[in-house]
């Protein structure tokens, strides 16, 4: 990842949602970007860690995982992960326990956070400086998003 200077077009007043305010006065401001180098081979490499680190850790992988890369700082790698409950997680939503499968991924998603970002890290040479995970335990849907910028890194 390199940083590039951005044009950004700030209003009197503060910034707009507009391209153009409809006043006519504008002032141009740098700011500072991360520009994502995420290669087609890194997101699908991204994609098949995910897959193999679920099916590791869960007992089964998703169904399939989406990658996508944000273009602005700071940089995101979203990986979305189609159907990845458990049999025990859709015992437990069948029969009134989403508590116990919400506290049960929430557990797992802490006791793994390091082999995830580890992984992500290591397909593009980047330091990760946060990192969120859920899954939603009634649909199955698992969201990882890992954030890279230009700031001091936290623990995470």
């Amino acid at each position: 990842m390199t940083t590039r200077p951005r044009r950004a077009i700030v209003a009197a007043g503060g910034p707009r949602r507009d391209p153009l305010p409809r006043d006519g006065f504008c002032s141009m401001a740098t700011v500072t970007a991360v520009e994502p180098k995420v290669t087609r081979e890194q997101r699908a490499a991204i994609g098949e860690a995910v897959v193999r680190l679920e099916r590791q850790f869960y007992g089964r992988g998703p169904s399939s995982v989406r990658v996508s890369v944000t273009e602005e700082s700071p940089v995101s790698i979203v990986a979305l992960s189609v159907d990845s409950l458990t049999a025990a997680d859709r015992t437990l939503n069948a029969r009134g326990g989403e508590d116990a499968v919400r506290r049960h991924v929430e557990a797992l998603n802490a006791a793994t956070r390091e082999d995830f970002v580890r992984a992500i890290e290591e397909i593009v040479e980047q330091p990760v400086t946060a990192y969120l995970a859920q899954i939603h335990p009634l649909t199955g849907y698992g969201i990882r998003v890992f954030l890279f910028d230009e700031g001091e890194q936290t623990e995470i």
